[in-house]
């Protein structure tokens, strides 16, 4: 049996980008204002707090299974903290470890992005070591 994985807290993935032209021109008054007050150092705090916050989620979760590595799984989160998809970026070389901290991530329930980080969704590279 394998301990509760031990994600590390890694720098942001790269956002995913909005198509040329979309700017903050379709948001609310304040709420583009809030996006535009963001330096880009801001944004980055946010962003690895969101990631805090998600590394904290994932070890409070159970993962038994057989065999120990560490897998690196690709996460796409909605604002919201909804899943928007995960998938397997780098392997453990053991695929029992690998589908069940697949499992484990795809359970969902993660936590909403911080309120002033306007994104509609982020993707985060999360390392999960199964010991």
């Amino acid at each position: 049996m394998a301990d509760a994985p031990s994600p590390a807290a890694t720098a942001p993935a790269q956002p995913e980008r909005q198509a040329a032209g979309t700017g903050t021109r379709g948001l609310a008054g304040t709420q583009a204002a809030a996006t535009a007050s963001l330096t880009e150092g801001q944004r980055a705090d946010l962003i690895q707090q969101w990631a805090g916050e998600i590394n904290a989620t994932l070890a409070r979760r159970s993962l038994r299974t057989r065999g120990s590595g560490t897998v690196v799984i690709d996460v796409t989160l909605l604002r919201s903290g909804a899943l928007d998809g995960a998938r397997i970026q780098q392997s453990s070389g053991n695929p029992t470890v690998d589908q069940a901290a697949l499992a484990m991530v795809q359970r969902g329930d993660f936590p909403a992005a911080p309120r002033r980080l306007e994104v509609a969704r982020h993707r985060f590279r999360l390392p999960i070591d199964v010991r």
